[in-house]
């Protein structure tokens, strides 16, 4: 039995997703205690308790309830089912419920599985579906084959988002077996960023007063004015109205920097009547950090692709080594003893020793 301390580092529930995902992957029960131990309301909340219970055919998992300290999960199987549903039935992250599920659908035995998520799709402190869309699935792609329709925005508080993703699993997890070649994201570049993507989307209901379009236009006349652009760099706009019960929008900017360096920015517009060149601003600002500080990765998807590094070795670029990932590697080293993980200022490489044999 593996014992995870829940209120390790930065205490969250990025330890419990990504502790049961690994339970079932690798097959070996796990506890964790101590649960989101310092959070002002301590506990499972919506988000983790359904993508739990979604699993709930390939493990026992006691304790599982709102507000529970404490759980623990028995693998009883792999994935066996081609199709899931899940609803979180508020606006619970769809992402977050993510973490949890894609990796144990990936190594599963089935030539495909369907997902359905329900819940919120662009919500405060996580990442909104179009950065795990445009950032994440690019970045991961080498490792896992995943599409993606986005059917319904769901925004604070009422949710109602949905989800489709059609993955193609790898086959059962082999601990000593290498899942591609090593991802080599810590390179330098002083180089321009070559093209921005702007990702704007919202729902129907604020489409008559072109807002989304307004949005779009005002980042990009403020990218063209910014320190970072140059007369050659390329700026794409994306606007998505798409049906909703709430009303909502957001913002992703995606620089593409050399041959590789992909880096995000990103702003959620939650508050009725706020400014909409604030709303650019605040993007682009959280973008201006990533691109100054040389980072190959942004701080964000360093994050997520932590666990999938744990699978094919590598390193990373990043701004600024986050809580959350210290958290990820505490609970990866528990489920994978090989696994060795160092960081030196903002560069983390990850290898295996012994080294695991070759994907085939």
């Amino acid at each position: 039995m593996i014992i995870i301390d829940g209120s390790h580092g930065e205490g969250g529930g990025q330890i419990v997703r990504t502790a049961i995902a690994f339970s079932i992957v690798t097959q070996m029960p796990v506890t964790v205690n101590n649960i989101r131990a310092g959070r002002r309301v301590p506990g499972l909340k919506n988000q983790h308790l359904h993508a739990i219970l979604a699993l709930g055919n390939y493990a026992n998992v006691e304790h599982a309830y709102l507000g529970s300290t404490s759980i623990t999960c028995h693998p009883t199987s792999l994935v066996t089912d081609e199709t899931i549903v899940v609803d979180v039935k508020t606006a619970g992250s769809i992402t977050l419920v993510l973490q949890t599920m894609l990796l144990p659908i990936l190594f599963s035995n089935l030539s495909s599985v369907q997902l359905l998520i329900k819940g919120g799709t662009d919500v405060q402190w996580s990442p909104s579906i179009d950065y795990f869309k445009y950032i994440l699935l690019p970045a991961i792609s080498p490792i896992c084959d995943c599409s993606i329709q986005i059917l319904r925005r769901g925004y604070s508080a009422k949710g109602g988002g949905e989800v489709l993703l059609d993955i193609t699993p790898l086959g059962e997890f082999d601990m000593y077996k290498s899942y591609g070649h090593p991802m080599n994201l810590s390179s330098t570049t002083n180089a321009d960023v070559d093209l921005i993507d702007i990702y704007v989307s919202g729902s129907n209901n604020i489409q008559r007063n072109e807002t989304l379009e307004k949005v779009a236009n005002i980042t990009q006349q403020l990218l063209k004015e910014s320190t970072f652009c140059t007369q050659s760099t390329v700026i794409n706009q994306v606007v998505s109205y798409t049906d909703s019960t709430s009303n909502g929008s957001s913002i992703l900017l995606k620089a593409h920097k050399g041959s590789h360096a992909k880096l995000a920015g990103s702003y959620l517009m939650e508050k009725k009547r706020e400014p909409l060149e604030i709303a650019a601003k605040l993007a682009i600002d959280n973008l201006r950090k990533e691109i100054e500080s040389d980072a190959f990765v942004d701080e964000y998807l360093s994050d997520q692709l932590l666990p999938f590094l744990a699978l094919t070795g590598g390193s990373l670029r990043v701004r600024e080594i986050s809580d959350h990932f210290k958290s990820n590697c505490y609970v990866l080293q528990a489920f994978l003893p090989s696994l060795k993980i160092d960081i030196q200022d903002n560069v983390v490489h990850i290898t295996h020793s012994p080294p695991l044999n070759p994907f085939h």
